[in-house]
């Protein structure tokens, strides 16, 4: 009986699990997230509130440098998480909150050539670009610009941002509806 009842509770438990949608990040190998010769396995960082997170991406940068990106679950917002060397706890990460109006819908992550982080952020009424340009770890060191308001029915998904070789963003949006372009219009800024 008692077997029984441990599977149930595993079961239970597995539900219970996929239903949170919390993520794990799982660090092996010989990169120093071995801990026993087992994989460590931990939440992704998040602020004390502890809030679900959705479709996580990761870079690994040319020097080593872990760079993760997850949305809320709800409610806006994004965050980038870092860490160098041993990546083995959620205490080891450098934590932002990039900071949306409204859900984020997708985040999108790439480095440039001086493996510095760049965001395309996608929430149901707006289109954001942030970028480190000091320490990737704090929140001061990004800017994060709305670039696109809601007044196109224009959408970003799956992973359609890329920097040119020069470091300027660019990304592809897309509809499944008719619309109308001469409302669209795209800011001066460095996305030109």
């Amino acid at each position: 009986m008692a077997g029984v009842r441990v599977a149930r509770t595993t079961s239970r438990m597995r539900r219970t699990s996929l239903l949170l949608s919390f993520i794990f990040f799982s660090a092996c190998g010989d990169g120093g997230g071995s801990v026993n010769g087992a994989a460590a396995r931990f939440f992704l960082p998040t602020e004390d509130a502890k809030p679900n997170v959705v479709n996580p991406t990761i870079q690994i940068g040319a020097d080593g440098r872990i760079h993760l990106l997850y949305a809320a679950y709800a409610g806006g917002d994004a965050y980038y998480a870092t860490c160098e060397g041993a990546c083995d706890a959620a205490r080891d990460f450098s934590l932002v909150r990039l900071t949306t109006e409204g859900t984020v819908s997708n985040a999108m992550l790439t480095l440039d050539a001086g493996g510095a982080p760049h965001v395309l952020m996608s929430t149901y009424q707006h289109v954001y670009y942030a970028r480190c340009v000091g320490d990737c770890g704090d929140t001061s060191g990004w800017t994060v610009s709305m670039i696109l308001d809601g007044t196109v029915d224009l959408e970003v998904t799956g992973q359609a941002f890329a920097l040119t070789p020069d470091g300027r963003p660019r990304f592809v949006m897309h509809s499944y509806r008719a619309v109308s372009y001469t409302h669209l219009t795209l800011p001066t800024s460095d996305l030109v």
